[in-house]
């Protein structure tokens, strides 16, 4: 059994009779109807295509799904690593510390 997409290439919504029609049929299970213009159906090849060859408006495709690609790839680490130049490490004297910038005082 596979899932099958059916579109509605007529005017208008898809007509309820042939969702009803292949709602009946013994060998497909509507899973889908949701859409105004398409059905997701889950049933034998042979029977899918041949209702689907009977109703003139109708297209249908074999279901697929792809997988997305990540949003923010990374390289490896190992890569980075490699990649990242080396720094020195700083020299820090412990009885010589920065003194912290004095903001400028604006004139009243």
């Amino acid at each position: 059994m596979s899932r099958y997409v059916m579109r509605y290439t007529g005017n208008g919504p898809k007509p309820h009779d042939d969702v009803q029609r292949l709602r009946q049929h013994p060998d497909i299970d509507v899973i889908d109807d949701s859409s105004p213009r398409m059905l997701l159906v889950d049933g034998p090849d042979h029977a899918c295509q041949q209702i689907a060859d009977s109703m003139p408006d109708w297209v249908i495709n074999r279901e697929s799904t792809t997988e997305l690609p990540q949003p923010h790839p990374s390289a490896p680490r190992i890569e980075r690593e490699a990649a990242a130049p080396e720094r020195p490490t700083p020299n820090v004297d412990e009885t010589h510390r920065q003194t912290p910038k004095r903001r400028r005082q604006r004139p009243a």
